[in-house]
């Protein structure tokens, strides 16, 4: 400190307006300081005068400054004031006054304004800089630092030695310097030299506001924040306060933090949730402390759990109920008079005589209790900090507590609206909606994304589902045109296998590797090409040797999905080319591979008629395509696999029941036929039945034959009647098991008058195919019998009843499951064709099964 330390003078003024800004109270020295700004005889400055009618235009910034004070923001500014001999007023002497403007509240209210001015001569500076914990900077008109003082300094910048004498934005972190610089121009061009022409009206004054700016120092948890102020000094250059403001930062991003918090668990989490998660960010601001929420009935007598976190269990259920009234502890009476309780002291507070007992029990010594009202002052509930030693709250506390109080209102508040919500739901969803596209468009990407896979499960043509992929893919990216390619078996060719916005035709093959589409299906990745035909761009390729680059087009830029950097070049020249039915009609293109199980089937190619980027949503989008296309192509190729081996199975079984049935048939007609004319001679009676038996082979044969025909041609099973098809399975089964089968028709014809509809006709026919089955295999029957009954009338209604029984040895049905004896896979056929089915079998009696169907003619049954 300097020698004349002792004549250090601090002068200070004070003036305070109220929210009309008319003047309450105020200071000479201040009065003088309004009056030269403002350039008003001092005599007009009173008690109770309008600021805003006495200060006229050239105070009218002066105006700005107090209402932004009536808003809450705090202004600082510096004003010199010229003495006698710079041409100022006569006798007046130099000063510089330091100005602060700042709000003045009450109960959080900002009630006026109240506005500091501060002078001080260069000691007092000296000593002031000495005494505080701030870094200060003196430059000179260039920037350079003449002179530094700071505890943290070394620390921070380095010693005096190693800072005066460099320019002082080269002290800064590299990433500051250029705002640094502008700063420093900014206070330059502020205060040229020689020119005190103020910013609040000229004349004999200037107000200086200082520049500032924040900076980071250090990274990590290490980091720490430093705010910069900079400031003209009269006889030029600058001073530079760097204040580290990292705890304030710090302060204020975890208040920040617990504010947005809060407001998302009042506004989406469940109630108890969020009272809990309230007492829990508290309690870990005040350690020691433990909150409760209590809630009043919906009677308003009786206090209700709302939550707790660390207070005991016990004591909270035992306050569950809690009737309230003036001397009921804490919560209880703040309750009943709507008014913060303070209890120092539990064990001496006259209050908690009823409850002394109990809170003892859990060591509790301290309880402040604060109501939580609504606007009309009604009690909602109360929030209470409980303490196991007597304390008095501090205003810090006291704070706190109020806080908590409104932040519970909110919650009970938002709950009471939560009917209100659900109701206007469909509303609100309406409105977002109709304000936000991307939801729109998710929604018809995920419609759009069902609908290929109800093709993909259907059993539509390939050809047909690629082209609904195509057209999905286009819809929702945006593309005017596209193509979809598969790979041929030789794994080397792409050819075209659906297109729009496009001729196929001109869509020729593509070899894999060429170009754009060629590479996406070699690097299995998506490519987007981008920016064809654009000017000025930064790429330049030369057309490779062995290629002719007309019909070709350039990029501007090609990236692959999920590695590639903005303006990226690929390695080899080819792969930035767009296919020849590209070329000058788009400027951007989208190659996607339809990658399946480790196997590439082809690629999506998507065009744009400009120039754009996509991003990292859109290229999984598009990606999904073609996993839907790879997965079409794969199930048709399943599908394929799998009907060449039902053709093949089915081949097998025909060649077994051709040797099965028909085979040994002919074999024993034709053994028949060579003995029949010496039976003849020898025994004509003999040879007369070996003649039926030779006719009953025959038609038996002719019947198997016929069979297998509809079995080889089903369609013909929907264009023969009913009754053609049940005579032809009973002859059928006759000539094979020797059988008697007799068919009984009852009833119009069901090919001609009942129209029985083919599926209907196919279904009933399978089920007595698969009821003579079981005769023959199971039953040990001598004969059986199909019946088959047909009737209608004239509202087009019709009822058929189809008979199948047998007299053999039948079975218990308690016993038999109905997977045995083909009797669920009839159940099944009946059911897909809307019948009814019956089995009536029992030991040595024989078994019958009956299958009804009804429905209009040619319609579906019921």
């Amino acid at each position: 400190m300097p020698d004349d330390a002792e004549d250090v003078r601090m002068v200070t003024s004070m003036a305070r307006f109220d929210r009309d800004l008319t003047l309450v109270d105020f200071g000479a020295d201040w009065a003088k300081i309004i009056s030269r700004v403002a350039k008003i005889p001092i005599d007009r400055i009173a008690r109770g005068v309008s600021l805003p009618n006495v200060l006229g235009g050239e105070g009218r910034k002066w105006i700005e400054r107090y209402r932004d004070a009536l808003d809450g923001q705090s202004d600082y500014s510096r004003v010199a004031l010229r003495g006698e001999a710079g041409g100022g007023p006569l006798g007046a002497t130099a000063t510089s006054w330091d100005l602060y403007a700042l709000p003045l509240t009450l109960d959080e209210r900002v009630v006026g304004v109240v506005e500091l001015a501060v002078r001080a001569d260069r000691t007092v500076e000296a000593a002031i800089l000495a005494s505080l914990p701030d870094m200060c900077f003196v430059l000179s008109y260039d920037g350079i630092v003449a002179g530094c003082h700071g505890s943290s300094l070394p620390e921070i910048f380095g010693g005096p030695d190693k800072l005066i004498g460099r320019p002082f934005a080269e002290i800064a972190p590299e990433s500051e310097r250029r705002r640094i610089r502008a700063a420093l121009d900014e206070v330059a061009r502020g205060a040229p030299a020689g020119n005190e022409g103020g910013r609040a009206g000229g004349g004999d004054s200037k107000i200086e506001t200082a520049a500032s700016l924040e900076f980071v120092v250090g990274r990590g948890a290490s980091a720490q924040v430093f705010e910069a102020r900079f400031a003209p000094l009269p006889s030029g250059g600058t001073i530079v306060v760097v204040r580290d403001v990292t705890e304030a930062k710090r302060a204020l991003a975890i208040q920040s933090g617990q504010n947005r918090f809060l407001e998302l668990l009042a506004k989406g989490g469940a109630f108890e949730e969020t009272l809990t998660s309230l007492i829990r960010i508290l309690e870990e601001q005040s350690p020691g402390m433990s909150g409760l929420i209590l809630l009043l009935d919906a009677d308003g007598r009786r206090l209700r759990i709302g939550a707790s976190a660390t207070l005991p269990r016990e004591y909270v259920d035992s306050l569950d109920g809690l009737a309230i009234g003036p001397a009921v502890g804490s919560c209880g009476t703040a309750a009943f008079t709507g008014e913060r309780v303070i209890t120092l002291d539990i064990m001496t507070d006259r209050r908690w005589d009823g409850l002394r007992d109990l809170a003892a029990k859990y060591g509790l010594r301290a309880c402040w209790s604060q109501p939580v009202v609504d606007d009309d002052g009604e009690v909602m509930g109360t929030f209470a900090m409980y303490y196991r030693t007597p304390r008095a709250p501090l205003a810090v506390e006291l704070k706190a507590i109020e806080t908590a109080a409104r932040l519970v209102r909110v919650a009970i508040e938002q709950r009471h609206a939560r009917e209100e919500v659900e109701a206007a739901y469909e509303q609100l969803e309406r409105r977002i909606e109709e304000r936000t596209r991307e939801i729109e468009r998710r929604r018809r990407v995920a419609e759009g994304l069902r609908e290929i896979l109800g093709s993909l499960n259907s059993a539509k043509p390939l050809e047909d589902i690629l082209d609904l992929i195509l057209e999905q893919a286009e819809e929702f990216l945006g593309a005017e045109a596209g193509a979809l390619y598969r790979l041929d078996s030789s794994g080397n060719t792409l050819d075209v296998a659906a297109a729009r916005g496009l001729a196929e035709a001109s869509c020729g093959p593509i070899e894999v590797g060429e170009g754009v589409v060629g590479w996406a299906v070699m690097a299995r990745r998506p490519v987007v090409v981008s920016g064809v035909g654009a000017s000025g761009g930064s790429q330049t390729h030369q057309p490779p040797a062995s290629r002719t680059p007309q019909g070709r087009g350039r990029v501007g830029r090609v990236s692959a999905a999920g590695r590639a950097q903005p303006g990226a070049r690929l390695d080899r020249s080819q792969w930035d080319e767009l296919p020849d039915w590209a070329m000058g009609r788009f400027r951007s293109l989208m190659a996607v591979p339809l990658v399946g199980k480790d196997r590439v089937y082809g690629v999506i190619a998507l065009c744009f008629s400009e120039s754009r980027g996509f991003s990292h949503e859109e290229l999984k989008l598009a990606m999904s395509f073609g996993d839907q296309a790879a997965l079409a192509i794969e199930n048709a190729e399943l599908r394929a696999k799998a009907e060449e081996s039902a053709a093949a199975a089915e081949r097998s079984r025909l060649a077994r029941d051709l040797h099965d049935a028909v085979t040994q048939t002919l074999f024993s007609a034709s053994l028949i036929a060579e003995v029949l004319p010496r039976l003849w001679r020898q025994n004509e009676e003999e040879g007369l039945r070996r003649l039926d038996e030779l006719r009953r082979l025959t038609r038996g044969a002719l019947a198997e034959m016929r069979s297998l025909l509809l079995e080889l041609r089903p369609a013909t099973l929907m264009e023969v009647g009913l009754e053609e098809l049940l005579r032809q399975l009973a002859e059928a089964m006759t000539g094979r098991a020797g059988i008697p089968v007799h068919v009984e028709l009852d009833g119009a014809s069901c090919a001609g008058t009942c129209a029985l509809p083919p599926q209907a006709r196919v279904g009933l026919y399978r089920i007595a195919q698969e009821s003579l089955s079981n005769v023959v295999k199971h039953s040990g029957a001598r004969e059986a019998w199909v019946s088959l009954t047909c009737s209608g009338n004239q509202s087009e209604a019709m009822q058929i009843q189809l008979r199948v029984r047998d007299n053999g040895r039948g079975f218990d049905q308690d016993v038999v499951s109905p997977e045995h004896l083909g009797l669920r896979i009839m159940q099944e056929r009946a059911a897909a064709i809307g019948a009814r089915i019956w089995v009536d079998s029992g030991t040595g009696r024989g078994t019958e099964i009956v299958v009804a169907w009804s429905g209009l003619r040619g319609g579906e049954g019921s």
